[in-house]
């Protein structure tokens, strides 16, 4: 599994952004959209990929509005997208939405360049859990982003799912 640090909570500033640049020693750096242009001129020349968060921290947000976000995010210079669905959907079952959201964002990321991660959340229930990581697999996304409450036992039984490779946050 990769290494991330990741600043997808809420009260970010643009300190913090600048002070986790400068600091940064893992292969990603994940921020809210908005911070992506500023960290990417406080990286220089850094080895440090750029992941936004898209529909962050629920997902409610709708799939064009994801789209539109993770265009932006793109354009700004993020080469990752961990993307989190409608996860209130997601839990009720209507796949559709869930799939809607990872398609929108894929025609997105096609143009762009950037890969997509989808994230799979702490306290999800192993049956939503599973559900989702075949979902991504079937969409062919380019990865999982998994929960930092995780133990090896979920991560074993998400790597029996899919071959996706898995980010834990």
């Amino acid at each position: 599994m990769r290494t991330s640090h990741s600043l997808l909570r809420a009260g970010v500033r643009r300190r913090d952004i600048r002070a986790a640049c400068e600091s940064c020693a893992e292969s990603v750096l994940a921020l809210p959209p908005l911070w992506v242009a500023d960290a990417l001129d406080t990286l220089g020349e850094k080895p440090v990929a750029l992941a936004a968060g898209i529909g962050w921290p629920w997902g409610f947000s709708p799939a064009a509005a994801k789209a539109v976000e993770a265009a932006t995010a793109a354009a700004d210079g993020a080469t990752e997208l961990w993307l989190v669905v409608n996860l209130g959907a997601l839990e009720s079952g209507i796949d559709v939405v869930v799939l809607d959201d990872i398609q929108s964002v894929q025609d997105m990321a096609a143009a762009s360049g950037a890969t997509i991660h989808v994230v799979i959340p702490d306290g999800l229930a192993p049956r939503d859990r599973g559900r989702l990581a075949q979902m991504a697999d079937e969409c062919e996304v380019d990865g999982l982003i998994v929960g930092s409450d995780f133990t090896e036992e979920v991560v074993t039984a998400l790597k029996e799912l899919t071959e996706l490779p898995l980010t834990k946050l």
